[in-house]
């Protein structure tokens, strides 16, 4: 499912009206519609019979006009407070709000905060929040703010809300807060998904989100950018390489994981899990000394190659490095790795001349910092898979920074490095170098623990490993690690939930798909 920014939003609707001549009112009758049942189901399971319509003076307004009239033909006591005096109303908003005027709907008209009138609702009843659309983009502040905090204030007492294309206060783009926004229980958006219903806070805040086709011509897309799609399991399966049945090992990939170290020995067993378990035919793990015991612990299948030496990795390792890596089919560079200064050259050096596909993680990150030189001209593919943290140090950035728009964020790391980049979280974003972007859907509160990362990047390593391409890989991986996290937290809950739970986790969510 295809996600737009307002800027695309608004080219599709011009398009539409101008190129193809779709009436606008006949976009806004059927969007307003369209909300209107919306709220009537809300309305059948809550037992209410009231609503209030909070209108704009755009063509959100226009919409909740026509919501009201729906609303008012069912039987609904309707009640319409508008921002904008019927004499300041424009186009299709105007049109629809005569026609309520006609048909007799109480319509209150308030210019500033002290002539707000009563409000006739109460638990149960709705409101429908048809303030602003998509074209918001600085803090709310006067009127607009203090309605915001009426209907955040009705639904906090058991008002249910509905959103009208997104709830108001929230940046379409980003999904961040501007200033306070509407907490909804439905968002009905129109013609495609909006990039900011995907993102935290705008998931919460949008309650139940369903996307209404308003008669948008399909050829619309054409003026659009590259693609931002929320990834679904169809479009993940379809994907994921099956072995034939008169297959072997070294058909299915040999992955190099370079990880561990004295302090974080779990960090490998962890990531060569995630490999072993998404399906890599060979799993080899380059460590220090003395670093393989609790990978062995956990999967005697993985074999060891000992880096010479002692302390952080540096540029003495790269032989070792360069002979593991002949007859390879992908690399797994950073869980848990010890580092230092050398390690950064170490690691410029290795990527130089590297000859497979690469996940570079964790500690590997860290030590390249925001040296992004580092990955230009690559002859392979390479993943890099940052926490808001490590994606801050790459860019350089801060944490609030990349947070407030992850979609720039990873957009612009991998333009600029032209490497498929995974910037882990809630909502994980993976972004390619030509633009395209995919949000991940999956994934629960149990994820945010120590060493889930590492199961993760040891997944796309092992898709990388079985012939996918990066973006192929990445996005399959984050999909099926949020995933399989959820059918976990099904059986016992998101809370306790460990690292170590996802391999088997995974195993049984291919045992479900059969693969």
């Amino acid at each position: 499912m295809r996600a737009l920014t307002a800027e695309e939003m608004r080219a599709c609707d011009r398009v539409a009206i101008e190129e193809f001549g779709v009436p606008g009112v006949s976009l806004m009758e059927t969007a307003g519609r369209a909300v209107a049942e919306r709220a009537l189901e809300l309305l059948e399971e809550s037992g209410g019979d009231g609503a209030l319509i909070v209108c704009g003076s755009g063509n959100n307004g226009g919409d909740g006009f026509v919501a009201a009239r729906y609303l008012f033909r069912a039987g609904v006591d309707v009640q319409v407070l508008c921002t904008r005096t019927a004499e300041e109303l424009r186009g299709d908003a105007r049109t629809f709000h005569d026609v309520a005027v006609k048909m007799e709907i109480p319509v209150d008209y308030c210019a500033d905060t002290e002539s707000l009138p009563p409000l006739a609702i109460g638990p149960g009843d709705v409101v429908v929040d048809a303030l602003f659309g998509t074209g918001l983009a600085r803090p709310v502040e006067g009127l607009p703010l203090r309605l915001i905090q009426v209907m955040r204030e009705l639904h906090e007492g058991g008002v249910k809300v509905v959103a009208v294309d997104l709830p108001s206060g929230l940046h379409s783009d980003t999904g961040q807060i501007l200033g306070e926004a509407v907490r909804a229980d439905a968002t009905v958006t129109f013609g495609y998904l909006k990039r900011g219903l995907l993102q935290y806070p705008g998931v919460q805040l949008a309650g139940e989100w369903e996307v209404v086709d308003i008669g948008l011509p399909p050829q619309v897309e054409e003026q659009l950018g590259p693609e931002c799609v929320l990834l679904d399991e169809a479009m993940v399966r379809a994907t994921l390489p099956r072995p034939a049945r008169d297959t072997n090992k070294g058909r299915l990939g040999h992955v190099l994981v370079v990880a561990g170290s004295a302090d974080k020995p779990g960090a490998a067993a962890l990531a060569c899990l995630g490999a072993l378990r998404a399906g890599a035919g060979l799993v080899t793990l380059a460590t220090r000394a003395g670093g393989h015991a609790a990978t062995v612990a956990a999967a005697p299948e993985v074999m060891g190659l000992t880096l010479p030496g002692e302390g952080p990795l540096g540029p003495d390792d790269l032989p070792a490095l360069q002979d593991a890596l002949a007859g390879k089919d992908a690399l797994l560079i950073g869980p848990g790795i010890p580092r230092a200064e050398p390690t950064r050259t170490l690691l410029k050096r290795l990527l130089s001349g590297l000859q497979v596909p690469a996940v570079i993680d964790a500690d590997a990150l860290n030590a390249i910092g925001d040296e992004r030189a580092v990955f230009a001209g690559l002859e392979q593919e390479v993943v890099l898979t940052p926490h808001p943290g490590e994606m801050a140090r790459l860019l350089p950035s801060t944490t609030a920074k990349v947070q407030a728009d992850r979609y720039g964020s990873a957009g612009a790391l991998a333009a600029e490095t032209g490497a498929t980049v995974v910037l882990k979280g809630a909502a994980t974003v993976v972004a390619e170098p030509d633009g395209r972007l995919a949000v991940n859907p999956t994934g629960n509160p149990g994820l945010a623990t120590g060493g889930s990362g590492d199961v993760l990047a040891g997944i796309i390593a092992a898709l990388l490993g079985r012939g996918l391409p990066a973006a192929e890989a990445a996005r399959a991986g984050v999909f099926v690690h949020g995933l399989a996290a959820d059918r976990k937290a099904e059986q016992r809950g998101a809370t306790g939930l460990s690292a170590g739970d996802l391999p088997l986790a995974l195993t049984e969510l291919w045992a479900t798909w059969s693969l």
